[in-house]
């Protein structure tokens, strides 16, 4: 049985998120949580945005590795 997940969050690749909807925009964001950095994503469909996110996070991870940044923080 897979532990229970907050209101409004999804976990991508291991990694939680929040995600709001933005009326503006007509689709969804997600917002990676216990990263050092800002790292998000949108799509108008759950779908879309799980393989958004995995390449959001994905282009993050990397970044950071070419940086030296440590891309976790301690806390989520």
């Amino acid at each position: 049985m897979s532990k229970p997940s907050a209101p409004n969050t999804i976990e991508i690749a291991g990694q939680p998120a929040v995600i709001s909807y933005v009326p503006e925009l007509g689709a969804f964001r997600g917002k990676f949580l216990g990263l050092t950095g800002y790292c998000d994503f949108v799509s108008d469909s759950i779908q879309g945005l799980k393989k958004e996110g995995e390449i959001s996070l994905r282009e993050y991870l990397d970044d950071c590795s070419a940086a030296g940044i440590e891309p976790y923080t301690s806390e989520i």
